[in-house]
């Protein structure tokens, strides 16, 4: 993604911006205000990167859409909630 190219990996922009959005009660213009409070030398992503990071933990398990075959959902929950509960914890 365009968005998060300089300054910090491309996971731990992911990361930051998504802590960011639950944080802020999944309100992306509050999460957007927030990020650029935190990491103001890193490039600041678009608002509607919040929720799409979000969307694709809960329906692919991961950051991206993965390719579709090999793709089973449970696994794709499983690993939502495992990643959602990793940020949430730090």
């Amino acid at each position: 993604m365009a968005a998060f190219q300089s300054l910090g990996t491309d996971f731990d922009c992911k990361t930051a911006s998504l802590k960011c959005f639950i944080q802020n009660g999944y309100n992306s213009e509050a999460a957007s205000e927030a990020y650029f409070n935190r990491y103001p030398e890193r490039r600041q992503p678009n608002m509607s990167i919040f929720g799409r990071l979000k969307e694709n933990l809960v329906e692919y398990g991961g950051f991206n859409k993965p390719r579709p075959k090999n793709y089973r959902i449970q696994d794709a929950e499983d690993v939502a909630i495992n990643v959602v509960g990793m940020v949430v914890r730090k």
